[in-house]
């Protein structure tokens, strides 16, 4: 081989690196560090792995929707939109290293001696096949769907033109106004800005990096239920998390399953809704009621839905009513309209977009 040819595979292998670091560092270590803070708010579980990362997972979605409101309708370059998203999580994180960093060490003890427990539980260490087997074939084979067209298309638009849902991604052309269906769940404006910080295409982060991480984030949803369960001696973990592998690895009789939507096309933002962040909605919900309503629980709440802002227009209304059904079973248990007016703040960006959507449609 000529020696240019070396340095170009030396080249692009050693870009290969750098991309995957960058990816461990977005996709597991920033969010493992970030979800700390929301410790503050559930204590009890603050040596779990699996909260700090879908707490961490939240709290950037949320933090990614407040940025990209502005920068759609101030028209900030797609960068500008990068930068600023990249600077806040890294501020995030050394806020997080500075008042949760004790707790880093412990819980990683903790995880490793709760592996040690699962090794000896036949039904979670089959689950956890089955688990990795599901994320081997839907990153090994491709499937095809025509959202993707938009979904795709739009986050490739948006980092080739350095523009934020400026440009459509059908045509090409300018669009003469603001896209409503779309603006107020800029979920494509995510993949881009991962793509401008890792290099890597939003068709490769949709359809290969996406799914293995947004996969085991939705089953640590149901892991977290699990283990809420088996303390309650409701179930077994290890069954919970068997049955419900299993119930969503064969759900491709309808198209319209949680787990085909979860197992076909996890990177689009209405499936990721429903594969993990409704569920995620009701188990917090669960778990701050069951330790009691605290003011500062509405920080919580409020990042949770502005998370579902982000991922699906649906997410602003389906969020708020998962939220809020628990919130009024509350009041009717404690006969108070304190859970009620405690959720109202808590929603306010699903107000405000909901309004604007009525005002410009």
């Amino acid at each position: 081989m000529p020696r240019g040819g070396q340095v170009s595979v030396s080249l692009s292998r050693n870009m290969m690196i750098v991309q995957l670091v960058l990816i461990l560092l977005i996709f597991l270590v920033v969010p493992y560090f970030v979800g700390g803070l929301a410790e503050l708010c559930l204590p009890a579980w603050k040596n779990s792995v699996a909260f700090r990362l879908l707490s961490g997972y939240m709290i950037a979605f949320a933090v990614f929707e407040l940025l990209a409101l502005p920068a759609l309708f101030l028209k900030w370059p797609m960068h500008s939109l990068t930068i600023s998203y990249g600077v806040v999580m890294v501020v995030l994180t050394a806020v997080s290293l500075i008042f949760c960093r004790k707790c880093v060490v412990t819980a990683l003890r903790e995880t490793a001696a709760s592996f040690s427990k699962i090794k000896k539980q036949a039904l979670y260490i089959l689950a956890v096949g089955l688990i990795v087997l599901q994320v081997v074939f839907v990153t090994t084979h491709t499937h095809i769907d025509d959202d993707d067209a938009f979904y795709v298309g739009s986050a490739e638009t948006a980092v080739v033109t350095d523009t934020v849902m400026e440009v459509n991604p059908y045509t090409g052309e300018l669009y003469d106004s603001v896209p409503v269906r779309y603006a107020f769940s800029p979920f494509m404006n995510w993949n881009a800005a991962l793509s401008q910080m890792t290099g890597m295409k939003p068709v490769t982060l949709a359809h290969t990096v996406m799914p293995i991480f947004f996969i085991m984030l939705s089953y640590l949803v149901y892991a977290l239920f699990g283990r809420w369960l088996s303390e309650k001696k409701a179930i077994n973990e290890g069954l919970f998390m068997l049955i419900t592998t299993v119930v969503l690895g064969f759900s491709g009789y309808s198209v319209y399953t949680q787990g085909t939507f979860m197992l076909t096309r996890i990177s689009q933002g209405k499936a990721l809704l429903a594969a993990c962040l409704l569920p995620a909605v009701l188990w917090y919900a669960l778990m701050v009621i069951e330790k009691g309503l605290a003011k500062r629980d509405m920080i919580l709440f409020f990042v949770l839905m502005t998370a579902c802002s982000l991922v699906s227009q649906m997410g602003i209304m389906l969020g708020v009513i998962v939220f809020g059904a628990v919130m009024i079973l509350l009041a009717i248990e404690k006969k108070s309209l304190r859970p009620i007016i405690f959720a109202i703040p808590c929603c306010l960006v699903n107000i405000i977009c909901s309004a604007a959507y009525v005002l410009m449609r």
